[in-house]
């Protein structure tokens, strides 16, 4: 690796996604550990690449830190997006979270050195406060439209602990999903999840989705690039695709589980910070922000 500047952020290995070592060493400290993020791996990473984003992994400070540069369509110029993850932790000491934005105000200018970044922009799932809102202005972020999740995306809030019964894992549940857990029973639906990507089930499965999103209003998936991604991140640990199949073998339903990822309940704002051409901020409300 080259260090660049004295500012501690490194770029990684250039092969850092094609060698299977490397890239199984940067998931475990991007993903896997303590304060990983799924948005941080090499499969969200091999997606972005896909539809045709840049991916520029850095260490930053040591720790590993993945960003996303969409291209604008005059002189190279780009406009880069972060989620939380090793470098950009959520779950620690207000003290330590008052850093953060100083951290991403030097990835910024590093950025804009290195990649012509005009604008970064942050969702640091980060719990709100007073010191934190002051410590981001001062740094130059201000609050900004949702960077990275779709306005339907749902989350779950998983309950269960390890070795918990599956009778008080359901005992935890409504009456009414209790009762179509029963009436699914007496159905004879089977559940079972899908061990290893299979590619005739994924697309199953995305029709599925489509016919869900079109009934329900929701925004459609384009197989084509979605179902490599499911792919990688099943080999990677990263998602589990369970089936609910009727006794004859016609699949019924199906649930994706997204791992690494916490809940959404009492997150702060996503944040942007434009970079002006001599390196210096300045921090402008780019919008409202839609829920």
């Amino acid at each position: 690796m080259t260090r660049v500047g004295t500012a501690g952020i490194e770029r990684a290995p250039e092969n850092l996604f094609q060698d299977p070592v490397l890239r199984a060493e940067w998931d475990e400290r991007a993903v896997a550990a303590p304060g990983g993020d799924m948005h941080q791996g090499s499969a969200f990473a091999a997606d972005r690449m896909r539809r045709g984003i840049r991916v520029v992994p850095l260490y930053v400070d040591g720790a590993p830190l993945l960003v996303t540069v969409r291209r604008l369509p005059i002189l190279g110029l780009g406009i880069a997006s972060i989620s939380r993850g090793p470098a950009v932790k959520a779950d620690v000491a207000p003290e330590e979270l008052v850093q953060i934005p100083e951290l991403l105000r030097r990835v910024a200018h590093w950025l804009r050195r290195e990649e012509g970044v005009v604008e970064l922009r942050v969702d640091p799932w980060a719990q709100e406060s007073a010191s934190l809102r002051d410590a981001w202005s001062a740094a130059g972020f201000s609050p900004c439209e949702e960077s990275f999740f779709s306005r339907h995306s749902m989350w779950i809030r998983a309950s269960a602990v390890r070795g918990q019964s599956e009778e008080a894992l359901f005992a935890q549940v409504n009456a009414t999903k209790r009762n179509e857990v029963s009436a699914a029973r007496r159905a004879g639906v089977s559940v079972r999840r899908l061990e290893a990507p299979d590619v005739v089930l994924l697309a199953n499965v995305a029709d599925i989705v489509n016919e869900t999103a079109v009934r329900r209003g929701f925004a459609t998936i384009d197989p084509a690039r979605t179902l490599p991604t499911w792919s990688d991140l099943m080999r990677a640990g990263q998602m589990e695709v369970w089936l609910a199949e009727l006794p004859d073998g016609t699949l019924a339903a199906v649930e994706t589980a997204l791992r690494w990822r916490p809940s959404s309940r009492g997150r702060g704002a996503a944040l942007a910070m434009d970079v002006d051409q001599s390196g210096a901020h300045r921090g402008e409300d780019c919008g409202p922000r839609r829920r």
